[in-house]
């Protein structure tokens, strides 16, 4: 599908650029969420107006997906790069739609992942972190321990691997594992500061 795209950058603008590393210097694409009909849909029409930027994108491990997300009034998008001119917009994941009261889809969106056992996953301003399917709806969430904001969630993916570990940390002291992507909070690692 997308055989020559290397690499996908963010930008302050609200677009993703993709990139061929055969060809240095060299966009390839340019995806403009705030363009599409799906955006501009599940914002009502407001999720091309405002500042907005990209500053957390993700493919799948085939590359015939892409996921991003960054702040302002542009909610986090889903693309199938089919490889030619036609890449589409599929989803907006906008959780004040969905029911997800403690992120609105205007607080920021900081690190997002496509998961081994499919879906994609958000973290942001707030402490809740979002797991979603590809059509855009709210497959789980769950609440971090501490963190005001969440910047990184990691995920193991050794195969085989006899209990799947992921962990978040944002801007508290503390580091939560889950025994899984979303389900069951484990164990909150807590730092002291001097």
């Amino acid at each position: 599908a997308s055989r020559h795209v290397s690499c996908a950058s963010g930008s302050e603008d609200g677009t993703v650029r993709l990139w061929d590393a055969r060809q240095p210097d060299a966009c390839v694409k340019v995806l403009r969420p705030r363009n599409t009909n799906v955006v501009s849909t599940a914002t009502g029409g407001a999720g091309g107006k405002g500042p907005s930027w990209v500053g957390a994108v993700a493919a799948n491990s085939t590359g015939d997906w892409l996921a991003c997300g960054g702040g302002g009034s542009l909610p986090s998008t889903v693309w199938h790069l089919t490889g030619g001119k036609s890449d589409l917009c599929v989803a907006a994941l906008c959780p004040l739609r969905d029911g997800a009261k403690n992120l609105s889809s205007k607080s920021g969106v900081t690190d997002i992942s496509f998961l081994t056992e499919g879906g994609i996953r958000t973290l942001g301003q707030g402490n809740t972190i979002l797991v979603w399917n590809l059509n855009g709806s709210v497959r789980s969430t769950t609440t971090a321990s501490q963190s005001s904001t969440l910047y990184s969630g990691a995920q193991s993916t050794e195969q085989p691997c006899p209990l799947r570990v992921t962990t978040y940390g944002g801007s508290s002291a503390a580091i939560d594992i889950f025994s899984s992507t979303c389900v069951r909070h484990s164990v909150s690692l807590k730092f002291k500061s001097d």
